[in-house]
């Protein structure tokens, strides 16, 4: 059979850059040479970023807390599931940060957690994953890259999209524990599997190894230096050169 043309005009292949990082991804060897794994391509949003008097308080105010977050996406946006994580997070008996984001329910009642948990609206990830000892969030491929970045155990309860694929990819890492979707979800669960990310030496160590790799990536000049020679522009150390 005739050979699918993936990204060409024509028959001119156009180039495909993939913004994460060859430890992470394994490169399929059926992915023709103009589809290129770059390293990741962080923003820095943190940069400047300063923590609120209550955050960096409870931050500085004990052991590591680890942190709980699903961002935009309807994991723990109703009551239900909501109970369960902090019903989960009291069992555990660490220190936890939840990190609402634009969905995360509440519970109006939290006795019992005292000063063991803190409840923010949101925070840069790349400012704030260093002070935590792992995360549990949805297994999106922004913040399973922060967390590698920041040498962060993970758990991943993925909802659909892309999660499983991450979810999967840390745990073949052994970076976690395996993923834990809603609908398996109890309080015994979510809690062995928070106790395990943050206990477990394995994933802590392999966490700090992989961060040390993706810190000598430079995956925005590789990705520059794809686009300058695909348009005939000189590569980025010639520019930087030439300047």
């Amino acid at each position: 059979p005739r050979p699918t043309r993936v990204f060409h005009v024509g028959t001119e292949p156009v180039p495909v850059l993939v913004s994460s990082s060859p430890a992470v991804v394994t490169r399929p060897p059926d992915w023709p040479a103009h589809v290129r794994l770059t390293g990741y391509w962080f923003l820095d949003e943190g940069s400047g970023w300063t923590a609120s008097a209550d955050l960096e308080a409870f931050l500085a105010g004990g052991d590591k807390p680890y942190g709980v977050g699903f961002g935009s996406l309807p994991i723990m946006d109703d009551a239900p599931s909501a109970d369960l994580v902090f019903s989960a997070i009291r069992k555990v008996g660490r220190r936890a940060l939840v990190i609402r984001g634009s969905c995360g329910h509440v519970p109006e009642d939290l006795g019992g957690l005292g000063d063991n948990i803190h409840v923010i609206d949101g925070a840069p990830y790349d400012a704030l994953l260093p002070r935590l000892h792992g995360l549990m969030f949805h297994g999106g491929a922004g913040t399973t890259a922060d967390c590698l970045r920041a040498g962060s155990p993970s758990l991943a309860a993925p909802l659909g999209y892309d999660n499983r694929y991450w979810a999967n990819r840390l745990r073949a890492l052994k970076l976690g524990p395996a993923a834990l979707p809603r609908k398996r979800w109890t309080v015994d669960r979510l809690a062995r599997s928070i106790d395990d990310m943050v206990s477990n030496p394995v994933y802590a160590e392999n966490a700090r190894r992989i961060a040390e790799v993706i810190a000598g990536e430079d995956g925005l000049a590789v990705a520059l230096d794809a686009v300058r020679s695909h348009v005939g522009a000189p590569g980025l150390a010639q520019a930087r050169t030439a300047g």
